[in-house]
């Protein structure tokens, strides 16, 4: 990475700063000038700052013409559709990312399993938290148990999230203990009894079952 690159990519975090994407339309057209379409460190600043401001289509179409992606670059356009509520996008595009050789890492599990929480996509999000383990040798640390709880919380399958939260390594953590708390008090809410060894997902014809032990 080049000083030239790293002023770029800071500009563009500037922007990111404004909450405007018109000063980073700005930017973007230094950037042709200079030449810097083609660096990936700037491509992937570039993809960031269209999904901050808003201009999800905008990072997109960026995205599709780079020439060359890394992780972070399918991360930021992966993050980008999850806080934009686009989870039925997010699943063809992590899709793409697989075919295409692309090696997910933890971020990459977060932006997912966010963007399938908020778009209430509970099937697809077990499975790929369970494709951590038996597809990627990745062990699930506290923020993907943290984006799956959301996720089968949200629509309401509170049996498996307090499933989940009994199995997670992280008993002394105060965050786990708070999440716990607020899914058996959402439970009770509901009046909802815990069925010991009952789990939605295994009640499902498709395997979406959860390995949390």
């Amino acid at each position: 990475m080049g000083s030239k690159s790293n002023f770029l990519a800071n500009l563009l975090q500037t922007c990111i700063k404004k909450n405007s994407s018109l000063p980073g339309r700005q930017v973007h057209s230094q950037i042709v000038k200079d030449g810097y379409e083609n660096d990936v460190f700037v491509g992937t600043a570039l993809v960031d700052m269209y999904c901050k401001c808003g201009d999800i289509d905008g990072a997109r179409k960026y995205f599709d013409m780079m020439p060359v992606r890394n992780t972070v670059t399918w991360n930021e356009m992966l993050d980008g559709y999850a806080q934009n509520g686009r989870g039925d996008v997010a699943v063809h595009l992590y899709q793409d990312m697989i075919a295409s050789g692309g090696k997910p890492h933890g971020i990459t599990f977060i932006a997912v399993l966010t963007a399938f929480s908020h778009s209430g996509l509970v099937d697809l999000g077990v499975r790929i938290f369970n494709s951590m383990q038996s597809d990627h040798r990745l062990e699930p640390e506290f923020d993907q148990y943290t984006c799956i709880i959301d996720c089968l919380g949200r629509p309401g399958h509170f049996h498996d999230a307090e499933l989940l939260v009994d199995k997670m390594p992280y008993k002394d953590d105060p965050i786990e203990y708070g999440m716990m708390r607020a899914v058996r008090e959402l439970m009770s809410d509901k009046q909802i009894v815990k069925d010991p060894g009952y789990s939605w997902t295994e009640d499902k014809e498709q395997d979406t079952s959860l390995f949390v032990g």
